[in-house]
């Protein structure tokens, strides 16, 4: 497996020193958007993808910058993520975002096949 085909992934407390938030906040917005659910290991840690880690700056913009509530910003990931009037390089940046997330999936899973 080359370089490539790895994706990085990063823990919980590196997530929140990114992100410039306390941990137990990711933990809550783990509870309250569908949108953000890291992976666990096998020893039942969080591991936060690349993706998470975008979800997670969303969400952040949609509280902190834009000043939804947690019941405002989870419908709009809602429906930004399936209103298709949105404008359309929006939505195809989006659509291609999802389609990376399946094709690097769809990778793991060949290699766990193998």
């Amino acid at each position: 497996m080359d370089d490539k085909a790895r994706t990085k992934y990063y823990r919980i407390g590196e997530v929140a020193k990114l992100a410039g938030l306390p941990a137990y906040t990711l933990r809550y917005w783990e509870q309250e958007f569908m949108e953000l659910r890291p992976r666990k290991g096998r020893t039942g840690r969080r591991l936060y993808s690349e993706d998470d880690l975008e979800t997670v700056r969303r969400i952040q913009n949609l509280l902190h910058e834009q000043g939804y509530t947690i019941r405002g910003a989870r419908e709009i990931l809602k429906k930004t993520d399936t209103d298709p009037n949105i404008p359309s390089d929006n939505r195809e940046a989006r659509l291609m975002q999802k389609l990376r997330k399946m094709k690097r999936q769809l990778q793991k899973l060949l290699e766990v096949l193998e």
